[in-house]
């Protein structure tokens, strides 16, 4: 981060009444800034998430997918800063960026639209970045003629109309505008709104396209790292998965925004207590995650029964004469089973 950057950072964090260090720390700004506004290293980061309304994200691998880097290279005009976004991932059509700094504006010259953003630790952030250069430098970045332009979104808008102004505006390829041609045939002219009806989308376009129209905060469960704080059981039994387990904030990948249960569940049995942000995700990808990671949650607790044991050398026991047994022919009819019992 330089002076510029900094001087930036520092002037937009004093307007928010939070104190701010005299200059730009050597290493871990936000572990720094939080210090100062007593926070510890472990809660800086969503603590700075939160000041700013971002995802906070421990990413499991610093690198660019593949994916990721072709949709990027679609996008992508040119950078207009030393330390830019960068891309991870994706979430359908969307491209995932990470940053240390909350308040960088460049996207490359891709549209916001088309971006969802989370903020990462700067040692992270300096790894992707490592990785980053390095496949750049051996395949250059070719970007179009100028930035890409598109149409105001449709606000509020269903599925159908989403899908249409998706064609018009976004740089498909044949068999992606195909695919979505299919899905605008499927929804037989009705503008549905329903998450239930994501499912005539490709996968993972129908949370895109309802983070576009609503703003609605979403995130990709395939980039959500393990965790160890609830129970697999649990996860499974609600649908939900924790991208990001803070010290007192937790980030919730939830199918269906409404989904209250698993928050009564958690808190009901005593448990520590969190504050949930939900990020709609992909049902069948959640729970990818959960199978992905089974085994390094923690376990269920399970009610055990206790008392106290006590020796008796008569009580339920049966005394049994050899001489007696010997006397018995268990193969006659004349036999009852209460003598050969007795």
């Amino acid at each position: 981060m330089n002076d510029a950057q900094w001087n930036e950072l520092a002037e937009n964090l004093r307007s928010r009444n939070l104190s701010v260090p005299a200059s730009c720390p050597d290493s871990d700004p936000i572990a720094a800034i939080a210090h100062l506004n007593h926070h510890d290293s472990d809660s800086a980061l969503e603590w700075m998430a939160g000041q700013f309304e971002m995802i906070p994200l421990h990413l499991t691998r610093a690198a660019c997918s593949t994916q990721a880097e072709e949709i990027f290279r679609r996008l992508a005009y040119e950078k207009t800063s030393e330390e830019p976004w960068l891309p991870f991932g994706t979430l359908g059509p969307l491209v995932l960026f990470a940053h240390y700094n909350p308040i960088t504006i460049d996207y490359w010259g891709i549209p916001k639209n088309f971006i969802i953003c989370a903020l990462v630790t700067e040692s992270q952030y300096r790894e992707l970045h490592g990785d980053f250069t390095d496949r750049f430098n051996f395949n250059p970045l070719v970007p179009p003629t100028a930035p890409l332009e598109v149409e105001p979104p449709p606000v509020g808008e269903g599925l159908l109309t989403m899908t249409q102004w998706f064609l018009r505006n976004y740089p498909l390829t044949e068999k992606e505008r195909e695919a979505l041609t299919d899905s605008e045939r499927a929804f037989n002219g009705n503008d549905y709104r329903r998450i239930s009806d994501f499912k005539l989308l490709p996968k993972n376009y129908g949370i895109a396209f309802n983070h576009i129209s609503k703003n609605e905060p979403s995130f990709a469960p395939d980039y959500a790292p393990s965790q160890t704080v609830f129970p697999d059981t649990l996860l499974e039994k609600h649908g939900v998965y924790p991208l990001y387990c803070g010290k007192k904030q937790v980030y919730l990948l939830v199918a269906e925004r409404d989904n209250f249960a698993f928050e009564d569940e958690w808190l009901s049995t005593g448990s520590e207590e969190f504050h949930f942000t939900k990020l709609l995700a992909d049902r069948t990808s959640i729970f990818e995650a959960i199978a992905r990671t089974r085994g390094r949650g923690v376990q269920a607790a399970k009610e055990v029964v206790t008392g106290e044991l006590n020796y008796s050398d008569t009580t339920n026991l049966v005394e049994i004469d050899a001489a007696e047994m010997q006397g018995l022919n268990p193969a006659s009819i004349h036999v009852t089973p209460e003598q050969i019992i007795h």
